[in-house]
């Protein structure tokens, strides 16, 4: 290949790098435009996603998505009916995510009751600080 053609191949490669870039944008990595949040990869990393059912691992979204738009609070203060409207978790179901994710699980989460039970405080628990039955690293087949 002569040095012009190798000059034209690369210009030509270039455009159409830009053509493509114009029409998926600047921001072609992300899968879509929006606000995101973080989920600890520890959640993954420890097996635990596997493990959960999904209504508690709805749940455990949920409240942090709820801290996120608390600007990162750890303590988010709700009832079993708002968590409901955000999440379609129904009342037997929302106390055995209590359970499982505070009192007699993972402890994923610490629950303080307030109201007789009707508000609650759910404080967030940092990953380090998990009851996990035993470090699941993810296995990817290549």
């Amino acid at each position: 290949m002569t040095k012009e053609a190798e000059t034209t191949v690369r210009s030509d490669a270039a455009r159409l790098g830009a053509a493509l870039g114009k029409i998926a944008g600047k921001q072609s990595r992300r899968g879509f435009n929006g606000v995101w949040f973080s989920v600890p990869t520890e959640l993954y990393d420890s097996g635990l996603a596997a493990m959960l059912r999904p209504s508690w691992v709805v749940r455990y979204l949920t409240l942090l998505r709820l801290s996120n738009y608390q600007f990162g609070a750890r303590v988010i203060m709700a009832s079993h009916s708002q968590l409901a409207k955000l999440d379609g978790v129904g009342p037997r179901t929302a106390f055995e995510c209590d359970r499982h994710l505070f009192q007699d699980g993972y402890n994923l989460l610490k629950i303080q009751n307030f109201n007789g039970g009707n508000c609650r405080a759910y404080q967030i628990v940092d990953p380090k600080d998990w009851n996990v039955p035993g470090l699941l690293k993810p296995k990817i087949a290549s």
